[in-house]
């Protein structure tokens, strides 16, 4: 992809069609260090916690990436427990054609 010398990057709310991005986003390329990909079933089920995160209680948030409007990948964060200890995590993904 051509890199224009300005670009426009978003982060727009979870969206209802962002089952195709994680989709996309479910290969053994860009899911090698997280365990691999996951069961179709298991991708559905995340996007459905995605949708269910509710901005506004503070316990997390997902994101599509739009660069110059279109789709390049993901970021959210979540609240979780680790160590018996609440934590904050992240994750992200971006598209290869939008990675270098």
């Amino acid at each position: 992809m051509e890199r224009s010398q300005e670009q426009t990057i978003r982060l727009t709310p979870w969206p209802e069609d962002g089952l195709a991005l994680l989709l996309r986003l479910n290969t053994p390329e860009l899911t090698e260090h997280v365990g691999g990909p996951e069961t179709h079933e298991k991708v559905v089920d995340r996007h459905r916690r995605y949708l269910a995160l509710d901005p506004s209680d503070g316990k997390g948030q997902m994101f599509r990436i739009t660069l110059d409007g279109r789709t390049a990948g993901s970021i959210g964060y979540w609240e979780t427990t680790w160590q018996g200890e609440p934590v904050w995590e992240t994750g992200w993904g971006v598209l290869p054609e939008f990675q270098g």
